[in-house]
């Protein structure tokens, strides 16, 4: 069930968005959106299909990490299906990254980059086939990053290896050597979370959680829409975001000797 929340954000939104529309920011109009793909249960994976619409230069993505048995998990999964708003004349479900960003879904990155640049997937063409693999990922004992494959074809030296939406040097505070290193953290055995400080990623997850950072499965929701700019006000487009599903890493693994990617993992 809707939170009261939920509907103030989300009117909040749609008023907002009448008012900009005109000034300069973003305008949310609607673009086709990616369908999110079904896949084999033995696929540590998620994906979606392309669409065609011209319009679309590709493809941002949002993720969410929670503890694995979460009931926030599949309450939240609702809020991205735009049959919950049917019944609903004063809200709807809002294009971009709006959703994502009011839930704690973070942007995802890409190791050893800087900046998030949209559209993360620069894919143009309808009907290909978009994965983001974490089945050599799972058990998290090795150094195998996650992959993303189009239509079978790994991709990460086109795209870049998938990493988390925080930067190491939002640890500096706690470890100086992180000081310098502003790249994104990789989603395998990159989490910290010892002392004082806790990853702002996964700490709505370890303060939901009643193991605390004993998580002994943590479950990772991906969202993703496509991205475009108006031919005519050469203003961003975005299409709703569609969510994609989850994928489990075992057990919550902290940095290995807390270095940064340069040096570490």
């Amino acid at each position: 069930m809707k939170s009261n929340k939920h509907f103030f954000f989300l009117f909040s939104f749609i008023s907002l968005t009448l008012v900009v529309t005109g000034c300069g920011l973003p305008v949310y109009e609607a673009l086709d959106p990616p369908e999110a793909l079904t896949l084999s249960s033995s696929y540590n994976a998620v994906g979606f299909t392309t669409e065609g619409d011209s319009m679309i230069d590709g493809y941002v993505i949002y993720y969410k990490i929670y503890y694995s048995g979460d009931t926030l998990v599949r309450s939240e999964e609702l809020l991205f299906d735009p049959t919950t708003y049917e019944n609903d004349d004063l809200n709807e479900l809002p294009s971009g990254s709006q959703l994502p960003k009011e839930l704690g879904f973070y942007k995802l990155g890409f190791v050893r980059k800087t900046t998030q640049v949209d559209p993360q997937l620069p894919i143009l063409g309808g009907g290909q086939n978009v994965i983001l693999d974490f089945t050599s990922s799972l058990q998290q004992t090795s150094t195998i990053d996650p992959v993303i494959l189009l239509d079978g074809t790994n991709m990460n030296d086109d795209f870049g290896i998938p990493a988390r939406g925080v930067v190491y040097s939002e640890a500096a505070s706690y470890y100086p050597n992180y000081a310098s290193d502003n790249t994104y953290k990789r989603f395998v055995r990159n989490y910290e979370y010892q002392g004082s400080y806790i990853d702002k990623d996964i700490k709505q997850a370890i303060d939901r959680s009643s193991s605390g950072t004993s998580l002994s499965v943590i479950e990772i929701a991906f969202v993703a829409y496509s991205y475009g700019i108006s031919d005519t006000t050469l203003e961003p487009l975005s299409s709703i975001p569609v969510y994609l599903g989850t994928v489990d890493q075992n057990t919550l693994q902290n940095n290995v000797g807390n270095e940064p990617d340069e040096t570490g993992l």
